[in-house]
């Protein structure tokens, strides 16, 4: 385990230690953890959560050659999707994470954060919600640029760092719920604990303008699993990323980047606390009614790694 920013840290003694997470007194000054995938097994998780703290785990890896854990997630997370054949509608490939000749053409950048929200209401949080421009313009980190010509119902569309100096991306993201109760169960499994139960799980994941396009990018899926605790919600946030352009000579230098993830992770969490008090002063209303969208967009020609 690593301490972002490599600060001292103060521990209270084991029979100090809260048991329950609870949203309802962060401290002034909150940090990032760099932590193992087993976020509960670390006995201070809950008192870092209950601070305002984050904790987070990066991995990037050819993917033939990731760990026990780091197969888990994926297999639980990287071919989730709402359309019913996203194979022949969305054009993107299914990946076996356990054939290794399969998983062995893909560089993978897996990311897991937790932190606590409070005193959001669980039906805010919808797909209509979480594909807002302002939302994202409020809770993204690092200033990226959020397009506005999109037309796609419950899809936003930013371009950001992924990692410093090395991955940009123009990133078009399809939000949905994820009602299935096989799915709901898989998902819950992805904590081999099984220490919350998902209230609610909403994934987003990425489409293109145009399907035809293949681009080093094949897939990216973000999930994310809401709890309810006192006060307020625990969040779980994943994002698994299959590239397959990233030489194998460079997931090296991009697992020292785990420090930069953290980063945002925090900020994550402070903007997003911010913003959801901010729509909580006209009851969530904005959250609650559709964007005007543009009917028909022509594509653009891009620079980076999309459509």
């Amino acid at each position: 385990m690593w301490l972002f920013k490599d600060e001292p840290e103060e521990l209270p003694p084991d029979n100090k230690l809260p048991k329950d997470l609870s949203a309802k007194k962060f401290v002034e000054s909150q940090k990032a953890h760099v932590v193992d995938w087993d976020f509960w097994g670390d006995k201070y998780s809950v008192y870092r959560l209950n601070r305002g703290d984050v904790i987070f785990s990066f991995k990037t890896s050819v993917g033939d050659q990731l760990g026990k854990a780091e197969k888990h997630i994926v297999n639980k997370v990287v071919n989730l999707s709402s359309f019913d054949d996203e194979v022949k509608l969305n054009n993107v490939p299914h990946l076996d994470v356990y054939d290794d000749k399969e998983a062995s053409q893909y560089t993978i950048i897996i990311t897991k954060l937790s932190y606590l929200l409070p005193d959001v209401p669980l039906d805010v949080l919808t797909p209509m919600a979480m594909s807002n421009s302002d939302y994202h313009r409020r809770c993204q980190p690092g200033s990226p640029t959020i397009w506005d010509d999109v037309t796609g119902e419950h899809t936003f569309r930013m371009t950001k760092k992924i990692i410093p100096y090395v991955f940009n991306m123009t990133l078009q993201l399809k939000a949905s719920e994820i009602t299935n109760k096989d799915e709901l169960k898989s998902v819950h499994e992805l904590d081999p604990r099984k220490t919350y139960p998902v209230d609610k799980a909403l994934l987003m994941e990425r489409t293109k303008r145009n399907t035809s396009v293949i681009d080093a990018t094949r897939k990216a899926k973000s999930l994310l699993l809401y709890t309810k605790v006192e006060g307020g919600l625990l969040v779980q946030h994943y994002t698994v990323v299959c590239n397959s352009s990233i030489p194998a000579l460079a997931v090296p230098v991009l697992n020292n980047f785990s420090s930069f993830g953290a980063s945002e992770g925090l900020d994550t969490a402070k903007l997003t606390r911010v913003a959801f008090k901010h729509y909580a002063k006209d009851d969530y209303k904005f959250l609650k009614i559709p964007q005007d969208r543009p009917k028909d967009v022509t594509g653009r020609k891009r620079v980076d790694s999309g459509y």
